[in-house]
C-alpha cells in the first residue's frame, strides 16, 4: 500500500508520519502516537474527505501529546461493557473468584449495560440507572454490586 502524498508508505515523513493509503477503492489513514502506528478506514474513496478525517485525528493526537485530552484509540472506541465484563469473568475464573454470587452480579451488569460502549458510559447514565432501580424498589446494595463490577472491569 502506497501513500498518496509521498508514494511510498514506509518512507512517509509528511506531517508527523501520517499517510493516506489506498486499499482497493477505500482510503485508509495512518498516524503515530507514542511510537505506535494506528490505521483506520475512512469509509470513503474521496481524498478530500479522507484528508478531513486525518486532520481531525491529528488534532486528537496533538491534544493527547500536550496533555489536554486523552486520545481514544479506534479499537477502544468500539469496546463494549460486555467485552470488559467477559474479561473480568475470565479473570475471576483464573483466580478462583467465580462464585455463584459474583457470576450472578456479572450477569445482571451485562444484562443492564452490556450493549453500551465503554467510552459512552457516563455518570448521567449510571445515575438514571440508579433512579430506575430504586423506583423498582430494589435495595441499594443490589444496585451497587453490578456497578462495582463495571468499575472493576
Amino acid at each position: 500500500m502506497n501513500c498518496l502524498r509521498c508514494s511510498v508508505f514506509a518512507n512517509c515523513t509528511e506531517v508527523v508520519s501520517t499517510c493516506l493509503i489506498r486499499s482497493s477503492i477505500i482510503l485508509w489513514i495512518a498516524y503515530y502516537l507514542r511510537g505506535k502506528e494506528f490505521r483506520e478506514s475512512t469509509q470513503s474513496a474521496d481524498p478530500k474527505a479522507a484528508e478531513k478525517i486525518l486532520k481531525a485525528r491529528l488534532r486528537e493526537v496533538g491534544a493527547d501529546v500536550i496533555g489536554a485530552r486523552s486520545f481514544t484509540t479506534p479499537k477502544a472506541s468500539r469496546l463494549t461493557i460486555h467485552d470488559l465484563l467477559e474479561a473480568l469473568k475470565a479473570d475471576f475464573q483464573l483466580r478462583g473468584k467465580d462464585s455463584r454470587q459474583n457470576l450472578s452480579h456479572l450477569k445482571r451488569a451485562d444484562d443492564d449495560f452490556g450493549s453500551c460502549l465503554a467510552v459512552g458510559l457516563t455518570s448521567e447514565k449510571i445515575d438514571a440507572y440508579k433512579k430506575q432501580r430504586l423506583a423498582n424498589a430494589d435495595r441499594p446494595a443490589s444496585i451497587n454490586r453490578p456497578l462495582q463490577l463495571i468499575r472493576q472491569a
